[in-house]
């Protein structure tokens, strides 16, 4: 390459790059072109190498820097899409047998005739969440993006779709939230039909176990999680999916994860303790924790399928269990069931006794001030996690 062309190549770059650090000062919408592709948003964030944009939808696309070859200003006001832009594009998008429903904070694709009944219940989800933080005294955000679902037909096409999003659907996966797209897809059939065959078993949990009731394999995690697959540079977040005994457990399940991602108690642009997401999600399974005329005794509140299993995974917990849990997730790698109920465990306990601690604790985490995950929890929980998690023992031995 010429000298002259190389340096006016360089200096392009550099005033590309010095023009998309700019767009992320303000809040208009911008187009950066990647080749052919035109790609039109708001900046979130930027470093040396990448920028994530936000486009109208909601989806955030990771574009890297070197490729981006020009930059221009669309608008001096970003503004997401209407529901019925989104209605529109979702329709072209699934083709025929879809219907999309809407209300205030959903948009909800399914097969014809069916989609009301989906819609209605994310927003009855949603309105119980934004409920239960209210009453405690707690504000959170409002949605700036109506919250998309597919609920598709069958597991075939369901698979079809995450494959998409890089997401492999094994048996037994009901569904998953993707923080980038910021969808839930979800599929309608018999559970029963995705249940891996024959004897399932975690190495991590002992000897091999048969699950003679179907009920109790399909109110399981699924196993392996992080085998759902995302670029391996990626800055974002991968997919968070659930195995649940049917269908409206899985959607309460997945719509506890979008929520909070919405409304500010996740990042969708960085990496959350895992114990914090599922933990939150698997807090919100049952039905008293979304009803509040079952009464105030917590026992209405208390997800049972991961109540016994902490009860049994506390008689072999490692000593300080807690500390080295808040600290990594390495214990989801190596034992999911046992990580599960920990993670609702942890969850349960600090939204029943510390409501408002936690709530700030989400928000302080969502807003990236946990980079040192330890540290942050000290700060609001308080730096001994022995003393802490013996608190948290004689909780759940009062509840039994």
């Amino acid at each position: 390459m010429p000298g002259p062309l190389r340096i006016v190549l360089a200096i392009l770059a550099v005033s590309i790059t010095a023009s998309v650090a700019q767009a992320a000062k303000n809040t208009g919408l911008i187009e950066l072109r990647v080749g052919t592709d035109r790609h039109e948003g708001r900046v979130l964030s930027r470093d040396s190498q990448s920028v994530l944009l936000l486009d109208r939808a909601g989806r955030i696309t990771e574009l890297p820097l070197k490729e981006v070859t020009s930059f221009r200003t669309v608008s001096p006001r970003f503004a997401p899409l209407t529901s019925t832009t989104l209605n529109s594009t979702l329709l072209k998008e699934l083709g025929r047998g879809y219907e999309v429903k809407s209300t205030r904070h959903y948009v909800v694709a399914a097969s014809r005739g069916r989609a009301q009944k989906y819609v209605d219940l994310f927003e009855e989800i949603y309105r119980a969440f934004h409920m239960h933080f209210s009453v405690r005294g707690f504000e959170i955000d409002r949605p700036e993006f109506p919250m998309v679902a597919i609920v598709f037909p069958d597991h075939t096409a369901f698979s079809k779709y995450a494959k998409g999003d890089k997401v492999i659907a094994r048996p037994g996966l009901m569904g998953y939230y993707m923080p980038t797209t910021n969808r839930v897809a979800l599929f309608e059939g018999s559970s029963t039909a995705n249940r891996p065959q024959g004897n399932w078993h975690n190495p991590a949990d002992g000897p091999l176990r048969k699950w003679s009731q179907p009920e109790n394999w399909l109110k399981t995690p699924a196993p392996n999680l992080e085998s759902l697959a995302r670029p391996a540079a990626s800055l974002l977040p991968g997919p968070y999916a659930a195995i649940q005994a049917d269908l409206r457990d899985t959607m309460i399940h997945e719509a506890t994860h979008q929520v909070a991602f919405n409304v500010g108690l996740h990042s969708r642009t960085r990496e959350n303790p895992h114990w914090v997401v599922e933990g939150l999600a698997t807090a919100f399974e049952p039905e008293g924790m979304r009803d509040s005329s079952q009464g105030r005794d917590v026992k209405y509140r208390i997800n049972r399928e991961r109540f016994v299993w902490f009860q049994n995974y506390v008689k072999r917990r490692p000593e300080n269990s807690l500390g080295e849990f808040i600290e990594n997730d390495d214990l989801f790698k190596k034992a999911t069931l046992d990580a599960y109920s920990q993670a609702w465990a942890l969850s349960f306990f600090l939204i029943e006794t510390r409501p408002r601690k936690y709530a700030t604790y989400l928000k302080r985490l969502a807003a990236g001030s946990g980079d040192d995950r330890t540290k942050l929890f000290a700060e609001v929980f308080g730096a001994n996690t022995r003393m802490l998690d013996a608190e948290m023992l004689r909780f759940f031995q009062r509840l039994r």
